[in-house]
């Protein structure tokens, strides 16, 4: 048995499909991996160190192959589900990155100079950077 888990759509797309290989609809009971002809034994040991459950390689017709690229791209595309708990989880992300950043010293000093402008209601704040300074003016 074969293990559809170490399919990803990055293997798929950059490692498989770029070399006329695709691995069989029914890969995780054979193993099969469809391919155009002309696979060198390099390819097949490459293929075969990402994605142990690799054991055979069939050629196949372009129609076959395509048949189970439609396949494949529809098993790995992330599900709607998927794609909402993703949503969340960017948010997240995004949040707890924003906090990070604004923990910053320089995002603080940046923050301090345009409250400082804010206060002076200035229009401008320039920061002009000299060799050993840097020289900010509001106006």
């Amino acid at each position: 048995m074969s293990d559809t888990r170490e399919i990803n759509l990055t293997i798929l797309e950059q490692v498989l499909l770029s070399q006329g290989m695709v691995p069989a609809e029914d890969y995780e009971s054979s193993g099969t991996i469809l391919c155009n002809g002309g696979i060198s034994g390099a390819q097949q040991e490459k293929v075969r160190f990402m994605l142990s459950g690799a054991r055979r390689f069939q050629t196949s017709d372009n129609e076959t192959r395509e048949r189970a690229i439609r396949f494949w791209r529809a098993e790995l595309s992330p599900g709607k589900e998927d794609s909402e708990a993703g949503e969340e989880e960017l948010e997240a992300d995004e949040q707890h990155l924003k906090e990070i950043a604004s923990d910053a010293p320089v995002i603080r000093l940046v923050n301090h100079f345009i409250a400082r402008a804010l206060d002076l209601s200035a229009s401008d704040v320039h920061f002009e950077p000299e060799e050993n300074a840097l020289e900010v003016r509001a106006r």
